[in-house]
This record gives C-alpha cells, sequence and structure tokens, in this order.
C-alpha cells in the first residue's frame, strides 16, 4: 500500500532548534557554504513564523522547508505572500511531500490577509509543482518565471 505525505512528513512551524537544518539545506540545494550570518536570518525568520518544515516522524529531521513574507502590493491592493524558498530534501522529492507544506502557508497566508501569493522560480519541477496548485505563469522583466496565485479564485 502507498504511503500518503501526510504519512511520511509532519508539517509544521519551524522551531529554532531546526535552525541548523534549514541552514543545511538550503546551503546543500544551492551549494552555498554555510555562515552564521545566514543562520542569524533563518533563526530570525523562525521568530517571525516566516518558515515551515516538514519534518521525517520517525527520525525527527527536518526533509524540507518553505519560507515565505507577507508584503504589501500596490497592484492588488492588499497583501501578498511571497515564497522566497522552497526545499525538499532529495530523498523525499517526487513523493507529495512539497504540495502539502505549500497548501499549508497558502492557507496560512490567507488567514492572515493575504489575497494571492507569488514566487520566482527556474525550476522546471517547481514550476509544474505550483501550477498544480493553480498558479498562474507570466514571464518577469529579465527572463524569469514568475508564477501568482489569486487567492480569490483558489478559495
Amino acid at each position: 500500500m502507498k504511503r500518503k505525505p501526510t504519512d511520511l512528513v509532519s508539517i509544521r512551524l519551524a522551531k529554532i532548534e531546526d535552525s541548523r537544518a534549514v541552514s543545511s539545506l538550503l546551503s546543500e540545494w544551492l551549494k552555498l557554504r554555510k555562515t552564521d550570518a545566514r543562520l542569524n536570518q533563518i533563526k530570525k525568520a523562525i521568530r517571525e513564523r516566516e518558515i515551515l518544515v516538514a519534518v521525517d516522524p520517525d527520525t525527527q529531521r527536518v526533509v524540507g522547508f518553505v519560507h515565505a513574507i507577507l508584503h504589501n502590493d500596490p497592484i492588488s491592493g492588499g497583501q501578498l505572500v511571497y515564497v522566497t524558498a522552497f526545499c525538499v530534501q532529495k530523498d523525499f522529492r517526487e513523493m507529495g511531500v512539497g504540495s502539502p507544506m505549500l497548501k499549508i502557508l497558502l492557507v496560512r497566508a490567507a488567514k492572515n490577509g493575504a489575497v494571492g501569493a507569488e514566487v520566482s522560480t527556474t525550476s522546471r519541477r517547481a514550476i509544474k509543482l505550483y501550477k498544480r496548485l493553480g498558479f498562474k505563469q507570466f514571464k518577469g522583466d529579465i527572463g524569469e518565471i514568475l508564477l501568482g496565485l489569486d487567492f480569490a479564485d483558489a478559495f
């Protein structure tokens, strides 16, 4: 029997003790060397409740995270949630871990007054995921792929 994503991970707000795991995932994903400055910024984002993590319930290991911020958008006239980083560890990809993490993020943002969501990515895999969740794609000024979701259409 195939396991459901909710059997694979639990999703929750990140805790300060998750900061090193988030830093490691970020460093691995972007091929960055770990720095104290980045770790301090991750801790700040955790304190500001901007990071959700996916945790393997068997090992209690953080296997994914998403970071997003709310910002005032003069075009929509409201707040938008902007996804700045989204990563799932390689051996947990393509297993349905990312979708529930993003859905929880979007619901939380809507409850906090956001009227929509935005993200910029070059990853074909990520674009496919965002489109499955209802995001619409449009081109940016410098060739990047931008995706947006109007919560009025989504919820």
